[in-house]
Formats: structure tokens, sequence, C-alpha cells
């Protein structure tokens, strides 16, 4: 059985060489998102997991998603701990790509707005999207902002896309078209590489799996690339669709699963579910 630690109300995983009292020279990693919350804790310096856990909740609209992230992080001990560096990730539907020729930061704002009208209450975020400097624009509830800035020190926020990027980057294929796809309970994330350049980074919202497949289709095929010359990595919640990797399979040339860093290193008892739904660790 995985060792457990104790946190009040809550019970996480760890390894062995996980040292509650050397927090400060871990990385904490927290995921948001309104199918639940998790974290998970680093060793950098030798490419160990060493802490985690997922919590599964289920939160209507972002309007209470702040009490409700609150809530759970008061409940966890470990997380009030200092750390070196805590980057938090937010699942948010409301992103845009902007590449670099195209970035102004003053105008950040004003494009955001056009895009999204109904953004009163978000904040916008900036994040380098790639190693290229194209940047990806998100939008944050703002008293959720607020909490996590007052909570944590040595922060930064992230959104999945930029790990989805990242991960992509590193993938291996011999294939100039990769396509990767996240998949949550009720929403999906798309991007598409022709010629291992980027053109198409999106989001959908689903009801089945035949749902994702045609709207991956559709991209496709909006940008003339053929399904059989492309190679798809998949990650996320993949237990939620059905039958649908078996339908991928007979479209893509080559499908595999996209998960963390090679590198990294993890007890496998302590890491229960599959490695493709880890996208912070990518």
């Amino acid at each position: 059985m995985p060792e457990t630690g104790n946190s009040r109300m809550s019970e996480y995983q760890k390894d062995n060489s996980f040292d509650l009292n050397n927090t400060s020279a871990y990385k904490l990693s927290i995921q948001i998102s309104l199918d639940g919350f998790s974290f998970f804790i680093l060793d950098d310096n030798n490419n160990r997991l060493l802490a985690w856990k997922k919590t599964t909740v289920t939160i209507s609209n972002e309007n209470f998603i702040s009490r409700r992230f609150t809530e759970w992080q008061e409940s966890e001990e470990l997380l009030k701990k200092d750390f070196r560096q805590v980057e938090v990730m937010y699942f948010s539907p409301q992103f845009t790509w902007v590449p670099q020729n195209y970035y102004q930061k003053e105008k950040n704002y004003r494009l955001f707005e056009t895009l999204f009208p109904e953004t009163e209450s978000q904040k916008l975020i900036s994040v380098p999207a790639t190693d290229s400097n194209d940047r990806l624009l998100f939008a944050v509830p703002v008293d959720l902002t607020d909490f996590i800035k007052q909570s944590f020190n040595n922060l930064s926020l992230n959104h999945p896309v930029c790990a989805l990027l990242k991960g992509l980057e590193q993938a291996d294929s011999e294939l100039d078209n990769c396509l990767t796809v996240w998949i949550g309970v009720k929403d999906f994330y798309l991007v598409v590489k022709k010629n291992k350049k980027v053109q198409v980074i999106n989001v959908f919202s689903y009801i089945a799996g035949n749902d994702i497949l045609y709207y991956i289709i559709s991209a496709l095929k909006q940008l003339e690339i053929s399904p059989n010359k492309s190679h798809l990595f998949l990650s996320g919640r993949l237990d939620k669709v059905g039958d649908l990797i078996v339908k991928i399979n007979a479209y893509f040339a080559e499908v595999d699963y996209l998960g963390p860093n090679k590198e990294l290193r993890f007890n496998p008892e302590n890491v229960v579910i599959p490695k493709h739904q880890l996208i912070s660790l990518f």
C-alpha cells in the first residue's frame, strides 16, 4: 500500500524521501479547475515527485470556485508551509494565444475584452506560451487571484495550454504534424502543430467522446492536415470518453499518451492515477 502523510481533514501520498521540515527546498504545484483541486510537491534538484493529492469536487461555475478553493486550501495544513517555488495552474476556458509579432502589453485588456466581454470580475494574466516568446492571456476570478497571492510566496500563475505546448515540444515524433488533447470532465483543450509550427490552440465543450473526435477532425480539415499523416498525443481524463481511444486509433497514423518529463522520478506505488493526468508535471 502507498504510504500516506496526514494533514487536517485529508491524506496525501508521499515518497519515503519527503522531508516535511525541508519544504523550503521544494516546488509546490497546484491545479485548480471546476473538476477539483490537486497539489504536487517536487524536488527539482533530484527530479523527484515527493508528495501529491487529488481532490475531486463538483463546482457548477467560476462564481463558486474561489470559496471552494479557499475551504480546500485551509483544510490542507501542508499547503501552509513555505516552499521554494509555488506554481498555480488554473484551468480557465477564457484564454487566447498571441504570437510574439502581435503582442503589445498595453493593449492586452482591450484585446481580451473584445474576445471575452463579460470579464469584469476577472483578472487578466499574461504568461510566456513558448520559447519563441509567444504569449498566452487568460482570465482568473479576481477574488481567487487575491486569495492565492495572500496565501503563497514565490508564486507564479500558469495555464494548462502552456503545459501542453511544453509537453508537445518534448514529445518524440518523426511526423511534422502533431497535436495534443487534454480531456477534462466537461471540456477539452486542443493544440495543433502543422509543419512543426503551432496553428491552433482552443478549448471546446463536449457531451460525448464522439464530440471530441468531431472537433479534432474539423480543425485538421480546416488546416488541410490529414489525420493519417499526423501524430496525436492524448492526456487527461480519458476514462470519461468511453471507446473514443479505439475510434481515434482508426484515424491517426500514430497515437500516444502525453505524460511527465521522462527524467522525472517517482515511486510507482505512490502514483496510483495514470501519468497522462499529471499535467502539472509536463
